[in-house]
């Protein structure tokens, strides 16, 4: 999109420059909307530039080199971002006739951004402040006049309603049940997906590569098994298999442009990829796009399926790939660099810590073999709950009836499913609970925020050992990545840590996004998939890359102060409790009072006060003994 966007902005100034130059006047219309953006220097200006992959410094830069060199050249610095639809065609009119040429410059951006209507378009627009239905609006009611004055191209005949034509070289028309849609003509996207694009403008959010190759793999393995079933063609099989195949393969993600907001059930999404794979059929069958002939959309892509079983089969094979293929290789990752530095650090002794307190003596190597068995657990965590998702909905169709299809489609499916992911699925035993309910999913979001908190704890306890490094705990020194601070020199932060520990809140609060879309099954069908696939296939991908990078970039780089864990364990009050056995829980908390009071270690106090001989003493206060399970009496946390 942002490649596209760029190469459009570029396209528009050499046209303005080249028609500026034919007509000999300073004021480039058609960069009207584009370079008023860039003269608007506030951060809404900005961002929108820069969401597009425009910098913004350049489009000022040829702003100021080919619209505002002379004398006659227009002040645009009081141009508001926010303007009407209305305004917008007033000026273009106004333009076109003071300059008494055909070509409404001053259109150009905007009127080829409505004409494509997809969701780019809805995107610029809604960042500009108005609202497409408006500006369509306007733009059609005054398009005609501007073709009556001769001050654009006349408008051709209204086609038939499914009739598919070219009104200009971008665009074509597709039909569905509720009429005619102006379709981009590279899109292989159709009418229902238009809809869905000019309905949602809301939030940006795509779906994913592994969401949209679980759609591909469900319509490759409908495909096959509606063939083997009596029920499709060889060739129209064959047609849409290698479309699904392209989708799975990532080679069609930029024709999903459906927002993540949208209706409910994902049915946006699944007619998205229905109308895409048609397309891309019937241009591999040598057809039209758009004429949904020989591969009907519906009749043929979709045959034996409804939205309301292929959008939560498609989640949980997503998750399922997500969690199998990202998260669990990552946290083995992460688990493997921990062990390691376990065993490297084994021989340090450091002081423990309960309550943010002193505690007794615990090897820095042990400390780290607890980190490495959380990444572990939490590796049998993300493993456990692939299982969680083997039941899939496919063959329920509308409410788990299975009404449409073949009684076997649902079971086959689920064979063809497994064979190519390598994860064992099987056909719901119980559609209606499967159709009806998100438990499986809300489970695994639970697994997956249970696997959050764990990589917190682990992040956490990394950065607070090495604070300082001279007036924190400093006995981990944490890898220099990137300088941390733009006042104080030198100074280096625990980046990583941080990064992990945010990423691990948003899974947290993804979670609960997914609880709340799973309360919300009502009766045969939950309204609230597209929102629970969003989030759950978010953790997981963030959760994987944090947990990777975390692992790469500091875990692999610690190093142990082993000078600085010795002189905190022997400066220790905690060191007293191994003297409680011998001479008494009362006595040893006098020694740790007195120590603290003076400012003495226990050693130096218990020596003192010759409570024991002085090698049995040294015996009970060695350090790597008390690390170990030994002597026992009086304990407490």
């Amino acid at each position: 999109m942002f490649e596209n966007f760029t190469d459009r902005a570029r396209k528009v100034m050499a046209l303005a420059n080249e028609e500026a130059k034919r007509l000999r006047h300073k004021y480039i219309g058609s960069e009207h909307v584009l370079l008023a953006l860039a003269k608007e220097t506030s951060e809404a200006g900005v961002n929108t530039l820069a969401s597009f992959g425009i910098d913004v410094r350049r489009v000022q830069w040829r702003l100021r080199k080919l619209v505002l060199a002379g004398p006659t050249a227009p002040k645009m610095d009081k141009l508001p971002l926010k303007t009407s639809a209305k305004k917008i065609i007033e000026y273009a009119v106004e333009e076109a006739r003071n300059l008494g040429h055909g070509f409404v410059t001053s259109e150009h951006l905007i009127l080829g951004l409505l004409r494509e209507q997809n969701g780019l378009a809805a995107e610029v627009l809604t960042k500009l402040g108005l609202a497409l239905p408006e500006v369509r609006r306007e733009a059609q009611r005054r398009i005609p006049v501007l073709d009556e004055k001769n001050l654009a191209p006349a408008s051709p005949e209204p086609p038939p309603p499914d009739s598919v034509v070219s009104p200009s070289s971008d665009t074509r028309i597709e039909a569905d049940t509720m009429g005619k849609m102006t379709v981009p003509a590279t899109a292989y996207w159709g009418a229902q997906t238009q809809r869905a694009v000019e309905n949602f403008p809301i939030s940006g959010y795509r779906f994913g590569r592994r969401f949209i190759r679980a759609l591909g793999l469900i319509k490759l393995a409908a495909a096959e098994v509606n063939h083997e079933l009596g029920k499709l063609d060889a060739q129209r099989a064959i047609w849409i298999s290698q479309a699904a195949q392209e989708v799975i393969d990532g080679a069609l993600d930029a024709q999903f442009v459906v927002d993540v907001f949208q209706t409910g059930s994902g049915t946006s999404t699944n007619m998205n990829a229905n109308e895409v794979i048609s397309n891309r059929a019937i241009e591999l069958a040598g057809g039209t796009i758009g004429s949904r002939d020989p591969v009907h959309p519906n009749d043929h892509v979709n045959m034996g399926q409804s939205s309301n079983d292929v959008i939560p089969t498609a989640i949980h094979v997503a998750v399922a790939e997500a969690l199998k293929h990202d998260l669990v290789p990552a946290l083995h990752h992460l688990a493997d660099y921990l062990s390691t530095k376990a065993r490297q650090f084994d021989p340090i002794i450091k002081i423990g810590r309960t309550h943010l307190q002193d505690a007794t003596p615990i090897r820095l190597g042990q400390e780290f073999s607890g980190y490495a068995a959380q990444a572990r657990l939490s590796a049998a965590r993300a493993a456990r709950a692939v299982q969680d998702l083997r039941e899939l909905p496919i063959g329920g169709t509308a409410v788990g009836t299975g009404l449409n299809t073949h009684p076997e489609f649902g079971r086959r499916v689920c064979e063809k499913l497994s064979d190519r992911t390598g994860i064992e699925f099987v056909e719901a035993a119980n559609h209606f609970e499967a159709q009806a309910a998100k438990d499986a999913l809300c489970e695994v979001s639970g697994e997956v925020r249970t696997i959050a908190v764990s990589m917190t704890k682990i992040a956490n306890d990394i950065r607070w050992l090495g604070c300082g490094p001279r007036c924190g705990f400093g006995e981990l020194k944490i890898p220099a990545t990137q300088p941390g601070s733009s006042i104080m020199p030198g100074k280096v932060n625990p980046v990583m840590s941080e990064m992990l520990i945010q990423v691990a809140a948003q899974v947290i609060a993804n979670d609960f996004a997914v609880a709340l879309g799973a309360r919300d099954s009502i009766f045969e069908l939950n309204v609230m998939m597209p929102l629970i696939a969003h989030n759950l296939l978010e953790s997981i991908r963030l959760l994987s890359a944090a947990v990777r990078t975390f692992a790469d970039r500091c875990v692999a780089g610690l190093e142990a102060d082993a000078r600085r864990c010795g002189e905190l364990v022997e400066q220790s009050l905690a060191m007293c409790t191994s003297l409680a056995p011998k001479i008494g829980y009362d006595e040893a908390a006098a020694i740790a009072k007195e120590a603290y009071a003076t400012g003495r270690t226990v050693r130096q106090v218990a020596e003192a006060r010759g409570v024991l001989p002085k090698n049995q003493l040294d015996a009970l206060l060695d350090p790597r003994a008390m690390t170990e399970p030994g002597a026992e009496g009086p304990t407490g946390g």
